[in-house]
């Protein structure tokens, strides 16, 4: 069973260009018309592929217990 709904961003070194929302099977990820990031964490089920679709390495999965860990 997946764990759900920790992965972590790194907004700083996003460059919004959205491959890891069209990765994302769950629809997890959405990049709005306004070029704004959402995550929804209880769509997430940490099957990881974002993260190698993101160009710039600025997601990772997370620790459900780790304080870094992001979400909606």
């Amino acid at each position: 069973m997946h764990q759900r709904g920790y992965i972590t961003i790194r907004l700083g070194d996003c460059v919004f260009c959205g491959f890891c929302s069209a990765a994302c099977p769950c629809e997890a990820l959405q990049l709005t018309p306004e070029g704004d990031l959402l995550y929804e964490k209880t769509r997430c089920t940490q099957c990881a592929l974002c993260v190698p679709a993101c160009p710039v390495c600025a997601i990772q999965l997370a620790d459900p217990s780790s304080e870094s860990a992001l979400g909606t």
